[in-house]
């Protein structure tokens, strides 16, 4: 965390790769999801969705409390 924080401060590039770091992160919370559904699923890693499954796209964000909502 400390590396990240620096980065940002710094503009200098960070140790990991953020997209690799995004899609294992990605994988990590399907199969969370998959877990708790208790069912297979689908991914489309381009839209970032679970194929034909409303319930478990559903899961995949959580609501904003009033006055942070991302516009």
């Amino acid at each position: 965390m400390r590396q990240f924080f620096n980065s940002v401060k710094s503009r200098a590039k960070t140790v990991a790769n953020p997209v690799l770091m995004h899609r294992s992160m990605t994988s990590t919370h399907c199969a969370n999801i998959a877990q708790w559904l208790n069912r297979d699923m689908r991914w489309d890693p381009v839209k970032e969705q679970f194929i034909g499954d409303e319930e478990a796209n559903r899961m995949l964000y959580r609501a904003h409390r009033p006055g942070w909502q991302i516009i």
